[in-house]
Formats: structure tokens, sequence, C-alpha cells
């Protein structure tokens, strides 16, 4: 299963709600492996960071055990530096690589790159999710989604199949329609679960976006606070500045008059 983009300026809410119940009719049997996929090319965003924490609500905690991120864009690296050199410099990836158990995996993009080479990345791949498979006793995950959808589609598979069984008790006519009636009510129900994974999805970006606004109003008084500060500290400088001036004033002021004494004994 490959997730990538839930918060991508490019598809909208609507769009990534019907890819995953996509995703999930074709894992019917359960999810084997989640790709989160990120481009070295492009650091992340604030939300994309929360992405662990979004299919965390969509698919339970229990998802992180699977999954495994894919960093593309490998070719785009300097000359000998490694992916864990890059990541030393990246802590937004932190988080998400700790909940994945450090399962990731690094792929070219360039047309250069050598079938060789490419083909290695894959069967990498293929080797990751097998022994993430093995990790977790060959049980595949089935998030409750997955569970409703498989529930769902066995239902109108019986249904179905009653149909079929009745077709020689009926006209062409009322088969064509039974026939339509299901397909309705199949995409009725699909559509349902589309709007049940927005409304999760709006959900979650709400809150993500709440938590975005919070942090950001700390760091708006921190700097606040750190500006005061520098102030005051300016402040202070130019009062030791003044005070440091004034003294060597009346300090001159005091030679001044000792000399005139001195003049005057003379």
């Amino acid at each position: 299963m490959l997730l990538a983009g839930l918060y991508s300026a490019s598809s909208t809410i609507e769009f990534t709600s019907r890819e995953i119940v996509r995703c999930l009719c074709l894992a019917k049997d359960g999810i084997d492996a989640v790709l989160l996929v990120f481009s070295l090319r492009a650091r992340l965003t604030d939300e994309e960071q929360s992405t662990l924490r979004t299919l965390k609500i969509l698919f339970g905690s229990q998802i992180v055990d699977h999954m495994i991120v894919v960093f593309t864009n490998g070719d785009a690296l300097d000359e000998g530096e490694t992916l864990d050199d890059y990541l030393e410099d990246c802590p937004e990836f932190q988080e998400i690589l700790k909940e994945c158990g450090d399962h990731k995996l690094l792929f070219d993009n360039g047309r250069d790159i050598p079938e060789r080479k490419k083909d290695k990345q894959v069967q990498d791949l293929l080797k990751l999710v097998e022994r993430i498979s093995k990790r977790n006793n060959g049980i595949s995950y089935m998030a409750d989604l997955s569970l409703e959808l498989r529930e769902n589609e066995a239902t109108f598979q019986q249904k179905k199949k009653k149909i079929e069984a009745m077709k020689n008790g009926l006209s062409s006519k009322e088969e064509t329609s039974l026939l339509k009636e299901f397909e309705k009510s199949y995409k009725k129900m699909l559509k349902e679960t589309e709007e049940k994974v927005s409304n999760q999805l709006k959900e979650s970006l709400r809150e993500v976006r709440e938590q975005l606004s919070k942090a950001e109003a700390k760091r708006e008084e921190a700097e606040k606070k750190m500006n005061e500060n520098h102030k005051l500290s300016a402040d202070e400088i130019m009062q030791l500045r003044e005070d440091l001036a004034k003294a060597k004033v009346e300090r001159d002021d005091l030679r001044a008059k000792i000399n005139e004494k001195k003049c005057a004994i003379m």
C-alpha cells in the first residue's frame, strides 16, 4: 500500500479518500506493508510531518509495524554522501523513522541510473517487505476500514450470486434491473466509506492545523520574549555606557580641581 501526498496541495481530500478506499479494496486480505514516500529534493512541511499521526487515526496505531519510509531522488545526494549522512541534518524525519523501526530505503530517479542498480533497489524493497511480514508472523494488518470493506464486499458478492442463481426465473429486463440496483448499492457503500475517510482526514487536518497554529503562537511569543530580553540588554548596555561617560566627566572635573588647588598652593 503506497501513501504519499496526504497533505499535497495538488490533491484534494476527496481524491485522497478515493485512493485510500481503492487501495483498501485491492488489499482485501489485509496490508502487508505501507510505503511512506518522501523526496530528498524537498524538506518536509509541518503538515507532512503529521502524516504518521493521520495514518494512526485512519488505520490504528499498529499500522506503524507495517510501515516503510521510502526516499526518492537518491541521485540528488552529494557524491560520497549516504542517506544516513543526509538524515543527520533532518530532525523532522526522526520521529517517523523511530516509529517505523528505522525501516527505510533509498531509490534513485535519474534517467542514467543503471538498470542493475534499479533492480537491486526494487529487490531490497521486496526483501524488506518480506522481513516485516515475518516479523509480524506473516499476519497482514487488517484495519477496521479493511474489515468493513471486506464484510460489505462479501455481502454484495452473496447478493450477486443470488441474482445469478435466479437468472432462469427472471426476464432479461428484471435481471438487468436487479444488477443495476446491486451496482447502485455497491457504489453507495463505497461512497459512504469514502465520506467516512474524508471526514477523518478533515478532522485530522483540522487538529494538525490547530496544533501548528498553537506551535506558531508559542514560537512568536518566544521570539517576542527573546527580543524583549535583547532590548533590555541593549538598554542596560546603553545605561552602562552613559554611567561610564558620566563617571569619566566627573573624574576629569575632579582632576581639574586638584590641579587648580596645586597651582594655588604653589
